[in-house]
């Protein structure tokens, strides 16, 4: 999903790539990749993710530094806009809600996959996904789950008992 400072309403959620822009002329854009958290619990027995790499192919035009972060709390794709995280439930700050740690940063070129560790999104509740900051000056488009399987991102997950 792509968040639109510029189109703050508009919900971006069922497209094929997402877009990624630093702050600037046009608005600030943000990209949200959501996880699919099964068997999720706070139960001490679950496995513990020792490892979490996101993967995510980078389209045409792609250029600039992305950073990825946390998101906090929950939101639905087919909802979510800049403004709102499901409709009538807004974000706490327009842009949405996430941990100003940095998980990871990469820089943005066509076709390359970037593979960054995602643990940092898993913490004692399931995670419901990251969120790809632009710093200044960057403008870059990552493949989503509607585009092409071998295109799609991918969170490779490694697990201790």
């Amino acid at each position: 999903s792509t968040l639109s400072q510029a189109q703050p309403e508009k919900n971006e959620g069922s497209k094929h790539d997402f877009d990624v822009k630093g702050a600037g002329g046009g608005g600030e854009r943000r990209g949200l990749v959501g996880f699919e958290a099964v068997n999720c619990s706070d139960d001490d027995d679950r496995p513990s993710v020792s490892r979490a790499t996101l993967l995510l192919k980078a389209g045409p035009g792609s250029l600039g530094e992305v950073t990825m972060h946390a998101v906090s709390g929950s939101w639905v794709e087919d909802d979510v806009t800049w403004s709102e995280r499901q409709f009538g439930v807004p974000w706490a700050t327009g842009g949405g809600d996430f941990d100003t740690g940095m998980l990871a940063s990469a820089t943005a070129r066509p076709g390359l996959f970037l593979g960054r560790d995602a643990r940092g999104a898993f913490g004692a509740t399931c995670p419901s996904g990251v969120v790809l900051v632009g710093t200044p000056g960057a403008d870059a488009r990552f493949w989503s789950a509607e585009s092409d399987p071998e295109e799609r991102p991918r969170l490779v997950l490694e697990v201790c008992p």
